[in-house]
């Protein structure tokens, strides 16, 4: 690859993070048939502090369904709402912010399409313009 390509490529590609980012989705009893779908670059418990703060003697009324990396294999990172814009795309009612009528199946399969091809092609519409009018000159 030439240092002019990889200059232009260091440019869109995201540099590897050093935290472990993850999709996650959890049930919550009041709002039943939904899921919460959601992006951290902490751990689920300290995120989950943040979405339920008052600390309660009874168990937590959420469930953790679903966790997956965040991470492209490259080290770059995507978060929920690429997983949020795939879902809404296939048509998946979104009641209202980041909550889903669907299941943790479609969450995983949704998350997929947020895949390592799919970034480098959308990396390629953008440098390939620019590169192409280079050779011109």
């Amino acid at each position: 690859m030439s240092a002019f390509i990889k200059c232009q490529l260091d440019n869109f590609v995201s540099s590897k993070t050093k935290s472990n980012p993850l999709i996650y989705a959890y049930t919550d009893p009041h709002y039943p048939g939904l899921l919460k779908v959601g992006f951290t670059a902490r751990s689920i418990p300290e995120r989950m502090a943040e979405h339920y703060p008052t600390k309660s003697p009874a168990k937590p009324p959420y469930k953790i369904v679903f966790t997956e990396s965040a991470m492209y294999e490259d080290g770059g990172t995507f978060t929920d709402h690429a997983v949020h814009t795939a879902l809404r795309k296939k048509g998946i009612p979104n009641p209202d912010g980041e909550w889903f009528k669907c299941g943790v199946e479609d969450v995983r399969a949704h998350g997929l399409q947020v895949s390592p091809a799919r970034r480098m092609g959308k990396i390629a519409t953008r440098i390939l313009p620019y590169v192409r009018s280079k050779k011109r000159l």
